[in-house]
């Protein structure tokens, strides 16, 4: 079982391990690459020591270098480390976690509200667009998608009979 939780130090995230009684996580996600805010071979290598030496004995370790809720790496460290750093995850020891994009280098999105309209709520009266059932034209923080109204879903397919 994979968890992802964010806590403030290595000993809370091993204990998402479990101990030798209770088994608990199969998968504590690893978040102390993604933390990273340079590429300095002295700060890579203590997060990597400090998972490595605090995870409990026969357990495996993973690496994440980004994800939804940080800038991907290009943006946030530069577009000349993207074959370093995915080098690096590729060569630890476990899993690597890779947030997609992050492999060919792909930067974070900076202009335009693209991925916050709702195309089913626009007015120009187009046959295949209709109206949105959700209060707000624009998606929750929690990401869930929109509520469409059966008419407008049921143009989607092509019906077989």
């Amino acid at each position: 079982m994979a968890t992802e939780a964010i806590v403030n130090n290595i000993e809370e995230a091993m204990m998402y391990y479990g101990t030798s009684f209770i088994q608990e996580a199969d998968f504590p996600i690893n978040f102390y690459l993604k933390n990273l805010k340079s590429v300095s071979g002295n700060d890579i290598s203590e997060s990597i020591v400090l998972w490595m030496k605090n995870m409990p004995q026969g357990k495996w370790p993973n690496w994440m270098v980004g994800d939804s809720n940080t800038a991907r790496i290009s943006s946030r460290i530069g577009k000349e480390y993207i074959n370093v750093i995915n080098m690096l995850l590729l060569t630890l020891p476990g899993t690597p976690v890779s947030y997609y994009g992050e492999e060919i280098g792909m930067e974070d999105a900076t202009s335009g509200n693209w991925y916050t309209t709702d195309l089913t709520n626009l007015t120009d009266n187009q046959s295949w667009k209709g109206p949105c059932k959700s209060s707000s034209p624009t998606p929750p923080p929690s990401g869930r998608p929109y509520t469409i109204s059966d008419k407008w879903q049921s143009n989607l397919f092509l019906k077989v009979s």
